[in-house]
């Protein structure tokens, strides 16, 4: 099982939102703790104190954008490689500078549980095996 040492952090600022991937990931049973961040900077403030193996990331944030987050963390594969990035309307613009970046698991709101799922369980396994290699 993977939850030893396993986090998410879901960052978005509608709280609906927050709480159904909250529920779907805690239906995996992978995570040993999920949180939330409805800003920018307070997420900014998160990925810098603690890991998170799993990052569901929206672009349109308040106080600073999900591109922002991902474009200061660029040289951080190990926050990149943990993003999944979500929005109801990805700009052509938004997509390049977040593929550019090394972000590679994108999703479209609304989208069905199913396809969470086994994306963040690919993140999280890859995550493990990187970063968690003799535990």
């Amino acid at each position: 099982m993977l939850k030893r040492g396993i986090d998410a952090i879901i960052v978005d600022d509608q709280l609906e939102v927050c709480e159904v991937v909250s529920d779907y990931l805690e239906e995996m049973s992978l995570f040993r703790k999920i949180v939330h961040a409805e800003d920018g900077i307070t997420a900014s403030f998160k990925l810098k104190n603690q890991d998170f193996s799993v990052i569901i990331l929206d672009i349109n944030l308040p106080k600073k954008s999900g591109i922002d987050i991902i474009t200061q963390n660029a040289d951080n594969p190990k926050i990149i490689e943990s993003i999944i990035l979500i929005s109801g309307a990805m700009e052509k613009d938004h997509l390049d500078k977040a593929v550019k970046a090394g972000v590679r698991n994108i999703l479209i709101k609304p989208f069905a549980k199913e396809q969470l799922q086994i994306i963040a369980k690919q993140v999280a396994h890859n995550y493990k095996t990187r970063y968690f290699k003799n535990k």
